[in-house]
């Protein structure tokens, strides 16, 4: 199950990286991407994703691996938000931490119905915006 799990991480990764690469040099486009794809993984993994994440839950193997995606997801994440933030060294990484739980607290939000996916899509992206951008000339 955790060859599984990881092969769906992967795939996922290589999606992001890939629509990445195609994107416009812009930060809206950029964030529209990081966000969509977030929110696109959590339906692609549907609920054969959540049931194996679930029944590896308190492994120190799965432990390990979510620390690792966690890590390439944050990484990706800074590598493809830097070149729009005038953000001081060194910040533009716990930005992305956040981002990544505000990211994670929207999926929560949108598992239980609380809140529809098109909105936790746009409000990760602003998020992303604001998030990044010192100065509003840096958005677009």
């Amino acid at each position: 199950m955790l060859a599984l799990f990881k092969r769906l991480e992967e795939n996922y990764v290589h999606r992001l990286r890939s629509a990445l690469c195609e994107a416009p040099k812009e930060l809206t486009a950029v964030a529209d991407i990081i966000s969509k794809a977030y929110f696109n993984c959590l339906a692609d993994f549907g609920p054969e994703g959540l049931a194996i994440s679930a029944a590896l839950k308190g492994t120190e193997e799965m432990a390990a691996q979510q620390r690792l995606m966690i890590r390439a997801y944050i990484d990706l994440m800074c590598n493809a938000l830097r070149p729009f933030s005038e953000l001081e060294v060194g910040h533009i990484h716990p930005v992305c931490v956040g981002l990544l739980g505000a990211a994670e607290a929207l999926a929560s939000e949108t598992q239980t119905g609380a809140i529809s996916e098109r909105v936790a899509t746009a409000v990760l992206a602003a998020l992303i915006i604001k998030g990044v951008a010192s100065e509003p000339s840096k958005v677009g």
